[in-house]
Parts: C-alpha cells; sequence; structure tokens
C-alpha cells in the first residue's frame, strides 16, 4: 500500500519544510551587501551528488552552482530588467536546454529545501535537467519548469517541499562553437537581440571615473576576451582585499566608494565592479548570483551547500557566448562559514538524516516507486511465487 499511495510531507524529521527559505540573491532585485550578510551561516540549502561519486571524494569540492542573472544596475542595486520566458517542453522526465545527453557528460543528483524563489540551480555546461514526476495519492504529477531571460530557470507551482532534480553537463573539453551550434539548432538564437544587447551595456550616469579606470586596465587590448582577463586581473591583485565588512558609501555611489577609497569588500562588489567595467568598454555583461564550494558529508555521501556558500561572479558575452570570470580573489575561501568542530559531526549527522527521509519519504517518486515494486517481483520470483524470468 505504501509503495501504491506514497506519504507526502510528515514526519519528525521534516524539521519545518513548508516554510520557505529566504536566501538573499535570488529574487529580482538585489542590493550590494546581501551576501556578506549570510557568509557565516552554515544552514545547508542543497545537496549535491555526483553520479557516480568519486572512490575517495574530496573533503571540498569547488563546485559552481549557477542561480539568477542580472541586468540592470544602478545605485547598488541589480535588477532583472529583461522578462521574455518560455515553458520548456519536456521529453518524459527530461527538459532540453541545449541539446541531448550523450554519453560522456556529467550528470549531478540535486536535492534544493524549499526557498522563496523556485530556483533550479545548475552547474556550468549544463545542457539538460532531468525531473522525476512524483506520486500524491495514486496519482503521477509532473513538474513544470520555466526559463527566463540570462538563462534563470525556475520551477512552477512550488509545493513547499524539497526539489530534487538531476543536471547533465558537457564534458570540460566541447567547444564553445559546438555548444553555440547545439544550442542553435534548437532554435535559440545565441546572437543578442538589441533589446537584449542594450539591457547588458546599461549603464547609470557619471560612470566616467570607472570608464577611465577600465581603459587604464585594458591597456591596448581591443579583444573582449583580453580585455576581461586584464580586468579579471586588477581585481584579484594586492590592491583588492577580500572582507565581509561594509564599505562606508554614506549616500555615495558604492562602485566609486570600492574601486577608488576601500579597494576592499566581498564578492557582490567585486562582481558588480568587473561587470560594470566591462560595460564602459563595450562588452555585455550580466552580473550572477549563485553558489560556490560544497562540504562533503560522510554520512549521507553528498556534498552539501550551504547559506555562506552563496556567491556571485560574472558572464560576459564574448565571441557569441556568455562565459565565466570570477573576480573576487581566492582570500574568499579564507572567510568561510564559521565552522563548530565539536557539533560538525552532529550537524553532519543530522543532515543526512533529514535527507534521507526527504528523499525516500517525502520526495518518494515514481522513479521510486518503480523500483520498489521491480524489487518485490523480484522476491517473489526468487521465492518461486512468479513464473517466468
Amino acid at each position: 500500500f505504501f509503495l501504491l499511495f506514497p506519504r507526502v510531507g510528515i514526519g519528525f524529521l521534516s524539521l519545518g519544510d513548508g516554510d520557505p527559505e529566504s536566501v538573499v540573491g535570488f529574487g529580482d532585485d538585489v542590493e550590494l551587501g546581501g551576501f556578506g550578510v549570510i557568509r557565516d551561516d552554515p544552514t545547508v540549502v542543497m545537496r549535491v551528488t555526483p553520479q557516480p561519486m568519486p572512490a575517495n571524494p574530496p573533503e571540498y569540492w569547488p563546485l559552481r552552482m549557477r542561480g539568477t542573472s542580472f541586468d540592470h544596475y544602478e545605485g547598488g542595486h541589480w535588477t532583472r530588467e529583461l522578462d521574455e520566458r518560455e515553458r520548456l517542453v519536456d521529453i518524459g522526465e527530461r527538459f532540453m536546454l541545449r541539446r541531448r545527453p550523450l554519453s560522456g557528460d556529467t550528470h549531478l543528483s540535486v536535492l534544493v529545501d524549499p526557498l522563496e524563489d523556485p530556483v533550479v540551480f545548475l552547474p556550468e555546461r549544463t545542457v539538460a535537467v532531468e525531473v522525476t514526476p512524483r506520486v500524491e495519492s495514486g496519482v503521477i504529477v509532473y513538474r513544470r519548469l520555466e526559463l527566463r531571460s540570462g538563462l534563470d530557470l525556475r520551477y512552477l507551482e512550488p509545493d513547499g517541499l524539497p526539489f530534487a532534480y538531476e543536471t547533465i553537463a558537457a564534458p570540460d573539453d566541447e567547444s564553445y562553437g559546438h555548444r553555440a551550434a547545439m544550442w542553435n539548432a534548437r532554435g535559440h538564437d545565441q546572437e543578442l537581440t538589441d533589446s537584449e544587447r542594450d539591457a547588458y551595456l546599461q549603464l547609470p550616469p557619471n560612470q566616467a571615473r570607472i570608464e577611465a579606470l577600465a581603459r587604464e586596465v585594458v591597456g591596448d587590448a581591443t579583444e573582449p576576451a583580453a580585455m576581461a582577463q586584464a580586468i579579471e586581473r586588477y581585481l584579484h591583485s594586492r590592491a583588492f582585499t577580500y572582507t565581509l565588512s561594509q564599505p562606508d558609501t554614506r549616500g555615495r555611489d558604492p562602485l566609486h566608494v570600492f574601486l577608488f577609497e576601500a579597494r576592499a569588500g566581498h564578492c557582490e562588489y567585486f562582481s558588480s565592479a568587473m561587470a560594470v567595467m566591462l560595460r564602459t568598454v563595450g562588452v555585455p555583461t550580466r552580473n550572477v548570483a549563485g553558489f560556490l564550494g560544497g562540504q562533503y558529508n560522510r554520512f549521507g555521501e553528498y556534498y552539501g551547500i550551504r547559506n555562506g556558500d552563496a556567491h556571485s561572479w560574472v558572464e560576459a558575452y564574448i565571441d557569441g557566448d556568455w562565459r565565466t570570470f570570477d573576480p573576487t580573489p581566492p582570500a574568499r575561501g579564507l572567510s568561510g562559514p564559521v565552522q563548530v568542530p565539536v557539533l560538525s559531526p552532529f550537524r553532519e549527522m543530522m543532515d543526512a538524516l533529514r535527507t534521507a527521509w526527504q528523499r525516500r519519504i517525502v520526495g518518494y517518486d515514481l522513479r521510486s516507486q518503480v523500483a520498489g515494486l521491480r524489487a518485490i517481483g523480484r522476491f517473489f520470483r526468487s521465492m518461486g511465487f512468479l513464473g517466468g524470468a
């Protein structure tokens, strides 16, 4: 009876599920400074499992999970002005983003706690997403995904439960040109429209000083890739310091204070500075929010990604494709979430138990149901109760 009509939602390990958690950076409006506030929050909000898991998984994995991109900057705020949307057409349980999966692709199983913004987080080079239908009271319920401008993927009709899915990503050696060709074959032109180009080059007034700095940094470089690399190196240099302390702006433009006075800040300041500097020299950019890095949970055999792993970086439109740049200095890793060594194993164990409960009981889906029924069938056949092979 349980296999046919699995329970959904309650139990002592649910630990408050149903109340979406607020995590900055994934809505339609982001203010500089948010990620610095949550940098010391160790709450696990996402669990990622490579398929297959390596034999000796490292304790830390610098996995980049992309969430939301922003196109409009004004006075220390990033917003989303482009609003084109498309309902993805699923092929069975699979949603195509760039092409059909191939044998050399990388698969990740992902479980995201319910957030206020129902974001489908994607690793780099994602080509497709698989979402297994849920079984509720014996009825198969298919999920729907919506792709917004800026590669902002959301799941529709949030139910207050963790969202489970699998990502399929292309190998690292797949060329940009090949990827663009496959994208175009699906009907998504990588060439920016006039409205998109205007949005990704938008600048607030009074940016002459930042433009002068950008042109000084890029020097004789004229190619967009070379200019992006030069600005990234400049922000990585010893002239700037990573810190969780907020620059004292006192009503002034936060980027001017960051670039010319404080020269210190956290990821949002670095990514915003690079995005705006590139725009001043004619390179379209978007500011991206997501997560960077995960800690291995030895009890649950997955990588836990915490609120404090929230991060911001830049995507620049170069040679017909969007390329990732991370101008935040590597010292960010030294300012990670506060660790509590005495409670750490207990936290890991409790999160592993909670995750098992979510996957096997609360999130019991069609794939699990079929696997369970097949296992029962094999058992009865092995006992001689069922004929045939």
